[in-house]
């Protein structure tokens, strides 16, 4: 695949630079000669500049994994990121580790133009993150089924059965909050599955572009092209001349 940045073309001759590029010397500014990844790739979600939208991307996962973070503390965000079992509590605090090492990899990496970081960023996210989060959903789903029947006893349902008391779902049993708690927590966790889809997308094209296009894009303010003096107009017998004449001169 080509370079998504092409040369421009400006009244009429290719690759020139609009007339304000050039000061009264004939030079051209300093500021018009930018970096390949300091112009923009094109655009994501409609409005927002590619290498902004891959920013905004790494801070929302990081913004999400701390919230899994503090899970562990706290039933606040529980949510947001899920964990109503002791096994995916578990997984969601692993899972917001990761995600803030990645996300920190990938701020860094579109701070320092560096395709590689982004691309193992948005690799981890896509191959690691994502399916965690569809398993954790799963079984969630699963485990909130019983809060109905939870509440209706007043909670302490696994500690009678002998089992560890499970913090998370006793507490939406308590509330009286199955169903909200419920639909909210399908609705968030989708968004954030089709958002992270969409997401991948757009990083790996901008990486592509990061890879693919040059440097520096240089051009040359000449509207003809250089004359180059290659003796070719000069007869077969003028070249003969010259040397006969350079052997005298050694004489």
């Amino acid at each position: 695949r080509r370079c998504p940045l092409a040369p421009t073309r400006v009244g009429g001759r290719f690759g020139e630079l609009p007339p304000t590029a050039a000061v009264a010397d004939g030079s051209v500014e300093a500021e018009d000669m930018t970096k390949h990844h300091e112009v923009s790739f094109g655009s994501a979600c409609g409005c927002l500049n590619l290498r902004t939208a891959v920013q905004l991307l790494a801070a929302c996962i990081l913004l999400h994994s701390l919230c899994g973070v503090l899970s562990l503390a706290t039933e606040d965000t529980r949510i947001l990121v899920g964990g109503y079992t002791l096994t995916t509590s578990t997984a969601v605090s692993v899972l917001g580790c990761l995600g803030v090492v990645i996300s920190v990899v990938g701020l860094f990496g579109v701070h320092d133009n560096h395709s590689a970081w982004v691309r193992s960023f948005v690799n981890l996210a896509v191959l690691i993150r994502l399916p965690g989060i569809l398993l954790v959903f799963g079984f969630d789903l699963f485990a909130l089924r019983r809060c109905e029947h939870i509440a209706k006893l007043g909670g302490g349902l696994d500690s009678a059965a002998g089992q560890a008391y499970n913090v998370a779902i006793e507490t939406v049993a308590l509330h009286q909050a199955c169903a909200q708690t419920r639909a909210w927590y399908i609705a968030l966790t989708l968004v954030d599955v089709a958002l992270s889809v969409y997401a991948a997308s757009f990083t790996y094209r901008w990486c592509h572009a990061i890879e693919q296009c040059p440097v520096y894009h240089i051009t040359l303010d000449e509207e003809v092209p250089l004359k180059l003096n290659t003796g070719y107009r000069y007869p077969r017998s003028y070249g003969a001349h010259n040397v006969q004449q350079q052997g005298v001169s050694q004489l």
